[in-house]
């Protein structure tokens, strides 16, 4: 569909910023674009997303999917973009679900996940130990659940998790704290500003 950007364009801009409102993605819409660089299809109403749209896509570097409206990302989604360094789904409000395996697990390339203002209940391990990781942003996911978190904890050796700012406690809830953990040896990082944490055990072994 898009073959004649096949040779000459690394940089593509799809009906972004709601020029052209694009509500869904053709599964062969990206067929053949083996060399495109930097995908831009940002603030659209796209709400579904089939796996294998993205397949063609083995040398793209940054993928920006910011305020659309997605709702959930299945596992095989991205895992094709072994060459993705940044990801950003920013701002999609209605986001509650990433399966394990969406993002090409194990990547040695990807170093920056922007999941900010998005709706996310819980957050898969591959998101977050991937080997050159800078920084998953989940910041403003209010209902992020740190049952899932401590999950996640335990795949960091050794983790230093820190408190970017004082937690309100309400009974057995914080509301509106920011917890960020940070590799000691690799300073990747996971941060969540302002998420719905719960239920945190400040008396566990976990490393402060």
């Amino acid at each position: 569909m898009l073959q004649h950007l096949k040779r000459s364009d690394i940089c593509f801009t799809l009906i972004s910023h709601g020029i052209i409102s694009l509500s869904e993605l053709p599964p062969a819409l990206f067929r053949g674009l083996e060399t495109l660089a930097d995908l831009h299809i940002a603030h659209n109403p796209i709400r579904n997303l089939e796996v294998g749209t993205f397949d063609d896509l083995i040398k793209l570097r940054t993928l920006n999917m910011d305020y659309n409206d997605v709702q959930e990302i299945k596992a095989g989604t991205f895992s094709k973009l072994v060459s993705l360094k940044r990801f950003f789904f920013h701002g999609n409000f209605n986001l509650t679900k990433i399966e394990y395996g969406s993002l090409p697990t194990f990547s040695h390339n990807l170093t920056f996940i922007d999941l900010r203002w998005c709706n996310l209940l819980t957050l898969p391990v591959d998101c977050i130990t991937l080997p050159n990781l800078d920084l998953c942003d989940c910041d403003h996911n209010h209902k992020l659940s740190i049952a899932n978190l401590w999950d996640i904890i335990s795949y960091f050796d050794p983790v230093r998790m820190y408190l970017v700012q004082p937690l309100a406690y309400y009974g057995e809830t914080y509301n509106h704290g920011s917890v960020g953990l940070m590799h000691e040896t690799d300073q990747s990082e996971l941060s969540l500003r302002d998420c719905h944490v719960t239920k945190i055990d400040f008396n566990s072994s976990w490393p402060m």
